[in-house]
């Protein structure tokens, strides 16, 4: 049996602190007694509490709370009939039901939750971009009203990041790290199978497939989720326009896939998006949820322009935004210091657009991955950081290697004057001064660090769930 500790996050500035009534999770599992990363306490936990929950009102966007999973002790397997029923309890029985994919017409955006702006881009010129096909998901809601689930999957070194809704999944980036002793992979495939146990009404379907950049710790769990049995159904797929990197044989492989198979795929470039509030069509969001539905769009793609930055393949990177209400998320995949002023200013007329709640940190927590600016403009409350654990020292293509998350976008992120506006229950983790230098043989040099803002990391956390509300509210779930 898992106890589920709650810790306040308060706001460090104000000093807000959460003080909702604690409460216990059960969870029951069968077998041993399992590892620290065990992603199946992630999902079950934040499902029971977003199913069931405590009966006290609501806390707001101030008062966030995160619960930790400690001893773990597993009984029975996530997805047990029985299980299943303890957790949707109280739920209306809706029953599972097919998803259905319906060609409509591009979204009204002015009918859609956002920050509406219709005025011109501030960016060189180009040809737009059009989307052929459109698609709408349609499922009977099964989470707790008004609630969303953001998973930050432990994938190893790269980014993972499942978005549950009543209605339906998004997946944005499919990393994972593959070494002797560990394939995210095969990690991230697994994960999305404990989810598909618990949403049976899912259909076995994830409604739109987000791949930033053809980098292999974001794409290279590709494979994994083609290969899934029953096979996994997609409603769309939205990648760059970038045709080379490390993990380009994957995206190719992804789209491919949806071609040969009718999916709408968007290659998404920076030209395309000409108004200040971004692009969205029914293409890049998918899903309808009714009251509470979520607004998926992109503000930012692969570039053809001349700019100094476009040699760098991580500055082409769809950057993502989603408002669930008053949450919202911004995912900017690999996106670096050298074009973030570019990024920031082509949103001069609604900066508004870019300032989100919860930021995964760009470019796993690396020293040029995030800046003051981007910071000030975003003002977030919570970040998240995907990354490998660097006390695992693995050879190659890792965290430790890297030297992520580095010192210096911690230091940023933890600014009181512009980082992160929440706090968490204090850690002292280690955070990278220097990385191994391509081809060199200096190892890569560490410092252990107290964190107290409100910054998670795979590396450190483990699998990392946020439940965030149409109101505002946020839980965090850690390992």
């Amino acid at each position: 049996m898992v106890k589920m500790n709650e810790f306040e996050l308060k706001r460090s500035r104000i000093g807000l602190v959460d003080q909702n009534l604690l409460y216990w999770a059960k969870i029951f599992r069968r077998g041993k007694i399992m590892k620290p990363r065990w992603g199946t306490v992630a999902i079950a936990t934040a499902a029971i509490w977003v199913c069931t929950g405590p009966a006290y009102a609501q806390p707001s966007a101030a008062q966030v709370d995160v619960r930790r999973a400690s001893d773990a002790t597993a009984e029975r397997p996530w997805g047990d009939a029985t299980l299943l029923a303890e957790a949707f309890e109280g739920v209306p029985e809706t029953g599972p039901a097919s998803f259905r994919i319906v060609g409509i017409e591009a979204t009204d955006t002015e009918n859609r939750p956002g920050r509406v702006d219709e005025r011109e881009r501030i960016l060189h010129d180009g040809a737009e971009l059009s989307f052929e096909n459109r698609a709408t998901v349609q499922t009977p809601p099964k989470l707790r009203p008004g609630w969303m689930l953001a998973h930050y999957i432990d994938v190893g070194q790269g980014n993972a990041t499942l978005l549950e809704f009543s209605c339906g999944l998004a997946l944005v980036d499919t990393g994972g790290q593959v070494t002797d002793r560990f394939d995210g992979t095969k990690r991230l495939a697994d994960y999305l199978e404990s989810v598909f146990k618990r949403r049976p009404d899912l259909d076995r379907t994830v409604g739109s497939i987000f791949l930033s950049h053809p980098h292999a710790d974001h794409t290279s769990g590709v494979t994994a989720l083609l290969a899934m049995s029953p096979s996994l159904k997609i409603g769309s797929i939205v990648a760059n326009a970038r045709t080379n990197g490390s993990g380009w044989s994957h995206q190719k492989k992804l789209i491919s896939f949806g071609r040969t198979r009718s999916i709408p795929v968007s290659l998404i470039t920076n030209e395309a998006i000409r108004r200040s509030d971004g692009l969205t069509d029914a293409a890049i969001d998918t899903l309808r949820c009714g009251d509470a539905d979520p607004d998926i769009r992109v503000l930012w793609g692969s570039d053809s322009s001349a700019h100094h930055w476009t040699s760098e393949a991580n500055n082409h990177s769809v950057v993502i935004r989603v408002d669930f209400g008053e949450s919202s998320f911004l995912f900017t995949g690999d996106l670096e210091e050298t074009a973030q002023p570019e990024f920031i200013g082509s949103y001069v007329r609604n900066p508004d657009i870019v300032d989100a709640d919860i930021y995964q940190v760009s470019h796993h927590g690396s020293r040029n991955g995030t800046t003051e600016a981007l910071l000030r403009v975003m003002t977030p409350e919570i970040a998240v950081i995907g990354s490998g654990n660097p006390a695992d020292e693995e050879p190659g293509f890792s965290a430790y290697n890297f030297g992520h998350p580095n010192r210096v976008a911690i230091n940023l992120l933890s600014d009181p004057a512009f980082g992160v506006s929440l706090t968490r229950p204090e850690v002292t983790v280690p955070v990278g001064i220097s990385g191994r230098r391509p081809g060199g043989n200096t190892p890569p040099r560490y410092a252990l660090q107290p964190v107290r803002s409100a910054i998670f990391s795979t590396g450190w956390d483990g699998d990392i769930v946020i439940a965030a509300s149409i109101q505002g509210a946020k839980k965090v779930l850690v390992q």
